[in-house]
């Protein structure tokens, strides 16, 4: 999925795709707010500018 760029823009994808591969909408958000907890606990918000990773095979 395009879309990324932002801690926020790669929240959304996640849930999408949470709920494309069959978790209910309660199971899908209660994922997403365990991350949200984590990433709170280490600085991010969704502002938080994201970057895709340049040391794995094809990628950069």
């Amino acid at each position: 999925m395009a879309g990324g760029g932002t801690y926020g823009a790669e929240r959304r994808i996640g849930y999408r795709a949470l709920r494309e591969v069959g978790l209910s909408l309660e199971q899908a958000r209660a994922a997403i707010l365990d991350a949200d907890k984590y990433f709170e606990s280490i600085g991010v918000t969704k502002d938080t500018v994201t970057r895709r990773p340049r040391n794995r095979k094809g990628c950069g």
